[in-house]
């Protein structure tokens, strides 16, 4: 539903999706490797399975439902609103307990955009439960600055409810500066870190990109402060080519 005045555009869009496959029974009984994480948001809602890897398959008879409006003028100017669910004929066994998706009716996920100025960019993403409708998940962003010189910080908390192995909520705060040096050449630098009582810098690198009509090139340094015992903190540096509509090839030097 689209009405125009006053050099304005305001959209109302209900949204919806049906998905039949076959039930494939309780798939905790089949070895999980690539799997064990599921994130549940208004990005991936209309998907036909979410699980990352190839070990774990949504099935049975779901719907999908929501409802998207959006305001927008001549002057560059946006506002927008989603909210939506999920409903399944069963519970999904695959997903895991408190993921969002594992219940019949799934949490709700929605979105919130703000585009004031073409220099200021505002966004704010959210899951709540969908019995209590306590907030478990919400990533705020803003971007501030032209092309040629942006930043933008974002914050975001994972609620520990929805990470089955996880000993703590997921509390952090990012940074990204990116330049344009000139038509061809833009740098990046970016910077993650925990909040609350282990606050520290998890993230810290910078990129250097090249970007023509041919092929995009980058060179990546990071430094992860965070790991496990067969993933300790690393020094990376990553050279990345892309060919435009060919792929990409990307070589790690340490």
């Amino acid at each position: 539903l689209v009405r125009v005045e006053r050099g304005g555009r305001m959209l109302v869009e209900p949204v919806a999706a049906a998905y039949f496959a076959p039930n494939l029974g309780d798939q905790r009984e089949l070895p999980n490797e690539d799997s064990l994480g599921l994130t549940f948001d208004d990005t991936n809602l209309f998907r036909t399975n979410r699980f990352s890897g190839y070990d774990r398959v949504e099935s049975g008879v779901r719907t999908v439902y929501g409802l998207n409006t959006e305001y927008a003028n001549a002057r560059q100017q946006r506002f927008g609103v989603f909210l939506g669910q999920q409903y399944r004929t069963r519970e999904e066994t695959a997903a895991p307990s408190g993921s969002g998706i594992d219940t019949k009716f799934s949490d709700f996920v929605g979105r919130v955009l703000a585009v004031p100025h073409p220099w200021l960019t505002a966004t704010y993403r959210f899951q709540t439960d969908n019995t209590n409708r306590e907030l478990l998940r919400s990533i705020s962003s803003l971007s501030l600055g032209p092309a040629a010189l942006r930043y933008s910080i974002s914050h975001v908390r994972v609620d520990r409810a929805l990470q089955p192995t996880a000993t703590a909520s997921i509390n952090q705060l990012g940074h990204a500066l990116s330049a344009a040096i000139s038509e061809n050449w833009r740098v990046q630098g970016r910077l993650i870190q925990q909040l609350g009582a282990d606050s520290g810098v998890l993230v810290v690198g910078g990129t250097l990109f090249y970007e023509d009509d041919c092929f995009v090139w980058g060179l990546d340094l990071t430094r992860r402060n965070i790991g496990r015992a067969e993933i300790p903190p690393d020094t990376s540096l990553l050279f990345r080519i892309a060919l435009r509509n060919l792929g990409q090839l990307a070589l790690r030097g340490f």
